[in-house]
């Protein structure tokens, strides 16, 4: 008997004793032989959003000097390579504009707890796309 004999029916001896099941096709135990499933594939909907939003990020992170030049002005031919960093998920430029908005937001509640007040100013372009600006209005 080989070897490889050998294992098998010691294999099968031990799932018998243990009273595990035993497949007409092989295995037992509910294994049946090598997975042939794509593991990396959407089983639902979330899945699927989890894998775009990964897609999305690496991207961007492609992007991203080119997406920093043309914020700066600055133009590198150097950095027009793209570089994908995929342990990443900063988008470029997007933490800078969380900041300028976070910082006029202190300034009109500071504005506000001092007594002053906001003028709000909304205007609707012909595409229905809203512009808001805010301004100090009075004595703070």
């Amino acid at each position: 008997m080989s070897k490889r004999a050998r294992a098998l029916a010691i294999w099968r001896e031990t799932g018998r004793r243990l009273g595990v099941t035993e497949y007409s096709g092989g295995g037992f135990g509910d294994y049946s032989g090598p997975d042939t499933e794509d593991y990396m594939k959407p089983k639902n909907l979330y899945d699927a959003a989890a894998l775009a939003t990964g897609i999305g990020f690496t991207a961007v992170s492609g992007a991203s000097n080119i997406i920093g030049m043309a914020q700066s002005g600055k133009w590198d031919l150097s950095k027009m390579v793209p570089s994908f960093d995929t342990g990443n998920n900063d988008i470029p430029g997007l933490s800078q504009a969380f900041d300028q908005m976070t910082q006029q937001l202190e300034e009109i509640t500071e504005t506000l707890q001092k007594g002053g007040m906001i003028q709000v100013d909304i205007d609707v372009d012909s595409n229905g796309v809203p512009t808001v600006s805010f301004t100090k209005a009075g004595l703070a």
